[in-house]
């Protein structure tokens, strides 16, 4: 929302002020941020209902996990390679990026739903 209404400033400028250079970069380029992070929302908006019409039950075994720890002090991160298969779905290989957890071990199960039609996945429980 922030993205947006710094965006105004550029018409506003337009109309009752002289034309900043700066601040008209600015803002076009908050403008354009704003416009990536709401195509995003809609992508995941549409990603969900399809997963919540044609979604599958199927189960993800980590096959591997690498912890990772951010030199920046934020919170550790794991990459989890993970073995999805179930009744309707066949079996796949994918990579899933979260906040690490203990849990998070070779071998571990977790319930997943999946679009079979192009690997689309969502966890449950995570």
């Amino acid at each position: 929302m922030a993205c947006w209404v710094v965006a105004l400033a550029l018409p506003a400028e337009t109309v009752f002020g002289d034309l900043y250079w700066a601040w008209s970069l600015f803002s076009l380029l908050l403008g354009l941020i704003g416009l990536l992070m709401w195509f995003q929302a809609v992508q995941t908006k549409e990603d969900t209902t399809r997963l919540q019409q044609s979604g599958r039950p199927a189960i993800a075994e980590i096959t591997a996990a690498e912890r990772g720890v951010p030199a920046d002090g934020s919170a550790d991160n794991s990459v989890l390679s993970l073995r999805i298969s179930g009744a309707d779905v066949p079996s796949f290989d994918a990579i899933y990026r979260c906040n690490h957890q203990e849990r998070f071990q070779v071998g571990a199960r977790f319930t997943a739903v999946v679009d079979p039609s192009d690997n689309l996945f969502t966890l449950r429980g995570m």
